[in-house]
């Protein structure tokens, strides 16, 4: 039954009556909820009641896109729905990525072209797309964020797989259905975060896991148009059957950022704040060996101590250098734990994937006299 304040589902488990909300926002919120706590074939049971209060409530072109999903599953159905409109809305792309100059002039030039208008030139000379892309490299250096921009650079949906089924092996058996999205969506990035827990060795806990995501990137065809891309903190753990032709075709190191990236990565997050007249040169050489996030933590406190120090007095108190560097000189980066943890692995036959992170290791070692703490 369809009514003016949204759509009445009766289960008849509990006789419970679930109103869903009266715009789409609402309608993708509460039917996620409802999709994973009761049983399918009740919702099943209901597509024509739900898609008719869909109707004039949806953009046409979302309805057309996620009605095949119903049938995999209603579940499947609002994850297409929610995908589709926040591919619509995402206002990312690479020109909001802070510094990083390099890694976005290869997306450019190498990766974009082969992803985007130019893919039917690719299809008549028998590329295929990009199966797999690898993003390594400290924490809090962009890696999860990056695939947000790519996917708003690309106007593509952006499919993120839930932490969950990364950390429980009992969940791999749903590996297929997120790959099954991405290929019927097309135009798809599909991210797997932390992805060095699904690809550990075969012989460890998520040996299934393991052998699922091969066999899912092992299927890549000529004709898919989706991207799948992973992102760690730590590389050496992964499978090398992952490193094959065919399965991660690039692999990108996201480094701390340079000297360059990190007086862009402070302009860019001073940008609409109150500020004095600032030495980014000076704030970019204290900064050494942070990350992106670190950096990001330091305005943001600095903007807080202001913030304080405003509502105290009264009137608006400008974020100074000295404030910052007082900010910078309180905390170590964050990376240098993760650093020192890299320095005592052995990379063995992963040196050449991994070259550049090796070099780092080393410019580390030759540097660790005088630390990374200041």
């Amino acid at each position: 039954m369809v009514s003016e304040g949204g759509l009445e589902l009766i289960f008849s488990r509990d006789e419970e009556r679930v109103y869903l909300g009266r715009n789409l926002e609402e309608f993708i919120n509460a039917f996620s909820y409802h999709a994973s706590k009761f049983n399918s074939a009740k919702l099943l049971a209901k597509k024509d009641e739900i898609l008719a209060w869909l109707d004039g409530k949806c953009p046409k072109e979302l309805m057309e896109q996620a009605i095949p999903f119903y049938g995999k599953s209603p579940e499947y159905f609002v994850m297409a729905l929610r995908v589709l409109k926040e591919r619509d809305e995402n206002k990312y792309d690479l020109g909001r990525f802070a510094g990083y100059a390099g890694v976005k002039k290869w997306f450019s030039e190498c990766l974009l072209p082969i992803c985007g208008a130019e893919s039917e030139m690719r299809k008549k000379f028998g590329i295929r797309q990009k199966s797999g892309l690898l993003l390594y490299g400290p924490p809090g250096c962009g890696k999860s964020y990056l695939p947000h921009c790519l996917a708003g650079e690309l106007k593509y949906c952006f499919v993120n797989v839930p932490p969950l089924l990364i950390e429980y092996p009992q969940e791999a058996d749903r590996i297929p259905s997120y790959f099954d999205v991405a290929r019927k969506l097309k135009h798809a990035i599909l991210h797997f975060d932390d992805i060095d827990k699904l690809c550990e060795s075969r012989a460890e806990l998520r040996a299934s896991a393991t052998r699922l995501l091969l066999s899912e990137m092992d299927g890549h065809k000529i004709d898919d148009e989706y991207l799948l891309v992973g992102s760690t903190n730590y590389p050496e753990r992964i499978d090398p059957a992952f490193f094959r032709p065919g399965r991660f075709d690039e692999v990108v190191y996201m480094r701390l950022p340079d000297i360059e990236s990190r007086k862009e990565i402070f302009r860019h997050c001073l940008a609409s704040i109150p500020t004095e007249s600032l030495d980014f040169s000076e704030l970019a050489e204290k900064t050494e060996f942070c990350s992106c996030a670190d950096i990001t933590h330091f305005c943001m406190q600095a903007a807080l101590d202001c913030c304080r120090k405003s509502m105290k007095n009264g009137k608006e108190i400008a974020i100074s250098q000295e404030t910052l560097l007082g900010r910078v000189s309180r905390q170590n980066p964050s990376a240098a734990s993760w650093f020192e943890e890299k320095a005592k692995v052995d990379f063995g036959h992963f040196s050449e994937v991994f070259s550049e992170l090796v070099k780092d290791i080393e410019a580390y070692r030759e540097k660790k006299g005088c630390s990374y703490a200041r």
